[in-house]
């Protein structure tokens, strides 16, 4: 924050996950902060309502690119990471960094996880365009482990945090184009 007059940094400069060049199964500002889901930007409907960002970040990208044809690539990726407040919001349970073991919230009902049990995990594959001073990418990400568990009123199991790809949605699907590499 800047000066005396304020707590909080500005909303441009904050930190964010999610997009062509960061989680790539999620949209820009959709994933996150910590444990918190939105549940009002979870549905196709309302998915324009993306505006999560954090004052910590912590990413994580891989990828294994191939030929394939000419100036056509191939890549296969693997992204791991989310975004925190150093601050409990209250509009916002969950979002806070914390650290040691998963605690119950008296308010509200909910489990509070440390940090590593926050990270969410996605993966996939993509196309490159290689046109020496341009390169194109389209990218198709899976979201492979949430950020918060499928069950919220209890201490979940860890398979309670990974997707279940036998009812496959649309929102656990990424699609992205990009000019220049990820990182």
């Amino acid at each position: 924050p800047f000066g005396g007059y304020t707590t909080d940094v500005p909303y441009v400069k904050q930190y964010f996950v999610g997009g062509a060049n960061s989680m790539r199964a999620w949209a820009p500002r959709g994933l996150g902060p910590g444990g918190f889901q939105d549940s009002l930007a979870s549905n196709a409907v309302n998915n324009f309502r993306l505006f999560q960002t954090g004052d910590f970040k912590l990413e994580m990208n891989m990828e294994y690119r191939f030929p394939i044809f000419l100036r056509i690539k191939g890549a296969i990726f693997m992204d791991v990471g989310n975004v925190w407040t150093f601050k409990e919001d209250l509009e916002r349970p969950g979002s806070q960094l914390k650290f040691g073991a998963a605690t119950p919230n008296s308010d509200s009902g909910l489990w509070y996880y440390p940090f590593y049990k926050q990270l969410a995990i996605a993966g996939g594959m993509g196309l490159r365009v290689d046109l020496s001073y341009f390169i194109f990418r389209f990218d198709v990400g899976a979201k492979l482990r949430n950020n918060f568990p499928s069950f919220r009123d209890t201490k979940a199991p860890e398979s309670a945090w990974w997707n279940d790809f036998r009812n496959i949605d649309t929102n656990d699907f990424g699609f992205n184009f990009g000019l220049g590499f990820p990182f």
